[in-house]
């Protein structure tokens, strides 16, 4: 609960060592929540701004509890997951994207997920406004929209943090935290601060 609220207690598989804030994720569903904020997955605090810093945040050794390079009891799902590359050809672009030659970021997150975007295609762009959109065009869709990104002669080969839109708890997280013997009211207190569980009978 928060307040006198039941929560909307949204999770992704892998936030990358930082969480998103919901208002920036689904900017139609709601508006900012004291408990759904971008705050990142370790202790303390973290010395890079993936916002404004994504080179440095996707190539450092983030001392974060979803890292599965330091916690390497995490499960083989999560390993692909934190860090991530990938190369996409034109045929991996989906209908209405075949044709990209390049792409503009518009703004990017706390958590350095991309939530607006302009793909040009012969000189028309089109703008994609929210992240799950710009990972979508492509076929399977990228992990995340917090990536970067180079250009080949014939593909983009992306460079990515996480795997879903970082909102809320990050199950990669919850896991090594749990598994390390913190219990579970301490890892939910972390996820959504300031909430509060409330036995319901």
């Amino acid at each position: 609960m928060y307040e006198n609220e039941v929560i909307d207690a949204y999770y992704a598989s892998n936030c990358g060592g930082m969480s998103e804030q919901v208002e920036k994720v689904w900017p139609w569903r709601s508006g900012p929540k004291p408990y759904l904020i971008s705050q990142f997955d370790g202790v303390g605090t973290q010395s890079i701004d993936p916002q404004n810093d994504i080179d440095s945040w996707l190539n450092t050794e983030v001392l974060s509890w979803c890292n599965p390079n330091i916690h390497t009891e995490l499960p083989d799902w999560s390993k692909a997951n934190f860090r991530w590359e990938r190369e996409v050809f034109p045929s991996d672009f989906v209908a209405g994207f075949a044709h990209v030659d390049s792409l503009r970021i518009l703004e990017r997150g706390a958590s350095g997920r991309i939530h607006r975007l302009q793909a040009w295609q012969q000189g028309v762009a089109t703008e994609l406004d929210f992240e799950l959109a710009i990972r979508q065009m492509n076929h399977p869709p990228l992990r995340s929209s917090a990536f970067t990104w180079t250009q080949t002669d014939s593909s983009f080969v992306f460079k990515g943090a996480g795997w879903g839109h970082g909102v809320g708890m990050c199950q990669s997280g919850a896991v090594a935290r749990a598994i390390s013997g913190i219990q579970h009211d301490d890892i939910l207190a972390h996820y959504f601060p300031g909430t509060r569980l409330v036995a319901v009978f």
